[in-house]
Order: C-alpha cells, then sequence, then structure tokens
C-alpha cells in the first residue's frame, strides 16, 4: 500500500487505473462475474454491498474520495501556492479508532492523525484515507 500512496502524492492528476488499485487495497481484488463479449466484466465487493463494474472515481471525485475516509474528523487545506512543487493540498484525518497517539508538549494526550497532500483535493483524500488504513491495519 505504500507504493500506491507514494504514486498518489506523486501524481498531478487522477486516473481509473489509480481508482482500480486503490479498490484492490481497501476491498480486495475484484471478482469475476461474468463477460460480455470478449470483454471480462469485473464486480467490487464494496463496503456498503452494492457492486460496481468498475471502480468508484476515487481520484477525480470529492463525492467517491469521501467513501474512503474512516469516521473521525477529518480537514482538506489549500490550495497552497507559491512552492516550488506548485499548487498543492493537504488531506488530515483523525479516526475515531486512531489508536495510539502521543503525549504533547502540555503532557496531554494527542491522537494519532494522517497527512497527505496531493496536487487535487480528490488525490490529498485518497492518500490520507489509505495512511489511516494502512496505520490502522499495523494496530491489529
Amino acid at each position: 500500500m505504500s507504493n500506491l500512496i507514494a504514486k498518489l502524492e506523486a501524481t498531478t492528476k487522477g486516473n481509473r487505473e489509480l481508482d482500480d488499485e486503490i479498490e484492490n487495497a481497501v476491498y480486495g481484488p475484484p471478482t469475476p462475474s461474468g463477460n460480455f463479449g470478449d470483454k471480462k466484466i469485473l464486480f467490487y465487493d464494496h463496503r456498503n454491498g452494492a457492486s460496481y463494474s468498475i471502480s468508484p472515481a476515487y481520484t477525480t471525485s470529492l463525492d467517491a474520495a469521501l467513501t474512503l475516509m474512516p469516521e473521525g474528523k477529518f480537514e482538506l487545506r489549500g490550495p497552497h501556492k507559491g512552492i516550488p512543487k506548485g499548487p498543492f493540498f493537504i488531506a488530515s484525518i483523525t479516526p475515531n479508532n486512531a489508536g495510539k497517539g502521543n503525549v504533547g508538549e502540555a503532557g496531554n494526550w494527542v491522537p494519532r492523525m494522517f497527512h497527505a497532500e496531493g496536487a487535487t483535493p480528490a488525490l490529498a483524500m485518497c492518500s490520507a484515507a489509505l495512511k489511516a488504513f494502512q496505520g490502522s491495519a499495523k494496530d491489529l
């Protein structure tokens, strides 16, 4: 999943191949369900029980990217301009089940946050969601 996160943070625009990679990383590999002429149709078992013939447009649609977000606090900032990298967005997530955090300077507990950046809001959101997913899996 780390390679996919790196791809999302490095690309300048979303595409269907990245959408498929995200779908496979989060929900597992596709399930063949039949054929349409020469083309094999693949459906995905999505978290809400729906099936799709293609992956949602996670990398280009804010609505689709939001479906990846865990429950908790979410923040999107940007665009940040005037830096060598060009405009970019930052997404931060603090899941409700964030697990172990850190003790802040004042001695209070600070929950773990997952930050990511991307060339578009949807790309930043996808990266942050995958980081949270990956981080939560490490706590299990």
